[in-house]
């Protein structure tokens, strides 16, 4: 069905999108202040835990200013994403590069300017830290079990448990600072037990640190996976399991720092997306084929990095928009001239027209991060409530 422009928009929202809505690009209206209210939300039930959001997620510039403001760290994969946060204002102490894997130059770039917190899975890059950050304060990934998660990183990242006794001893041996660990169970993960079986590994991980006479571990970071797109519930079931499994293993968690990534929860519900029908075709056979101004190589990228499933909102933009309860069979196009670019299938659409918009809301995690300008196609511009 039609959905009126005020279910979605707040009045200045709505003004927003009337200045825009001529333009030939889509574009992002941006709201602050569900950022802010993603982190009042975190305060309430992650109780003692740090964010550090995951800057790839989605690295908008108001985005991290709004998160910086109300406590948030932040998580950084590169020299660029370092770069983009210490330009805000956020001490590097507030950074932790959590690549396991990286280059000598953002290596000796991070060691620089001060950003010391560091991950790492495997012996070679401790090789690689002892000599471009010899500074750094090491955090070793341990590879949970993270088989029920809609994409698994353990295939990347992650030491498995009988590589974790070697580094430990390759780090004691090059006198690096280890301070302690951290894991990821995989994004899309609604089995929230998974948490509580990674924060048990640490705990053993821990221990055989202790064994092999290293100095004590102060630092737990557990990593993301946490929803982002109005899963109340889900979240605090997650929040729960994490609380009393911390209580259980690390009893003693208030003298420790204990620190999470998340990334779509502070961002999804940061924009909703405007695309403008630039083409229709009608078929013989009753189904309707659209064409609109972002697609698999923009925006849409989240559909084969992020297994997302977009869910078109037609706009209902006046009293002269006729209204109908009849639906077509419709495909949705983006605006390549590759076949592959394409949105949805087989989706039951009213008929719309040429210059008429789809919305997407909850759209602001893992889009507009990994977009390109494929084929000469401009990115959506952003603006901001």
């Amino acid at each position: 069905m039609l959905r009126p422009l005020s279910s979605i928009l707040c009045p200045a929202g709505k003004k927003l999108f009337d200045t825009y809505k001529h333009s030939s690009q889509p574009f992002f209206i941006n709201n602050p202040k569900s950022a802010l209210q993603q982190m009042d939300m975190w305060k309430k039930y992650m109780t003692g835990i740090t964010p550090f959001y995951a800057v790839k997620c989605n690295p908008d510039k108001t985005l991290l200013h709004t998160l910086s403001s109300k406590g948030s760290h932040f998580d950084c994969a590169s020299q660029t994403e370092i770069e983009n946060v210490l330009s805000i204002g956020v001490p590097p102490s507030h950074i932790v590069f959590a690549n396991p894997i990286k280059s000598f130059s953002d290596l000796q770039f991070a060691s620089e300017v001060g950003v010391h917190k560091m991950t790492f899975d495997n012996t070679e890059e401790l090789y690689k830290i002892k000599r471009y950050a010899p500074a750094a304060e090491c955090i070793l990934r341990i590879q949970p079990d993270d088989s029920g998660s809609l994409m698994r990183f353990s295939t990347k990242f992650g030491a498995p448990v009988e590589h974790i006794p070697e580094c430990l001893r390759v780090c004691k041996t090059l006198q690096l600072r280890i301070i302690g660990t951290s894991f990821h169970i995989g994004s899309g993960c609604f089995d929230h037990s998974t948490f509580r079986s990674a924060i048990a590994l640490s705990r053993n991980v821990w221990d055989t640190a202790t064994c092999l006479g290293l100095e004590r571990f102060t630092l737990l970071d557990l990593g993301g996976g946490f929803p982002g797109n109005g899963r109340v519930q889900h979240f605090v079931e997650f929040a729960s399991t994490i609380g009393s499994a911390l209580d259980e293993y690390f009893p003693d968690k208030h003298k420790l720092t204990i620190i999470a990534e998340p990334g779509r929860f502070m961002a999804t519900r940061y924009s909703t997306l405007f695309v403008k029908i630039q083409g229709k075709r009608k078929e013989t056979d009753g189904s309707i084929k659209y064409y609109i101004n972002d697609g698999l190589y923009g925006s849409f990228n989240n559909i084969v990095f992020d297994h997302a499933k977009p869910i078109p909102i037609p706009i209902h933009l006046g009293e002269d928009d006729t209204v109908s309860t009849n639906v077509f069979r419709s495909t949705i196009f983006g605006p390549t001239c590759d076949s592959m670019d394409c949105i949805l299938k087989e989706v039951y659409l009213p008929e719309r027209n040429v210059d008429d918009f789809f919305a997407f809301t909850d759209f602001g995690a893992y889009t507009s991060a990994a977009g390109s300008t494929f084929n000469g196609m401009k990115q959506p511009f952003h603006v901001y409530l």
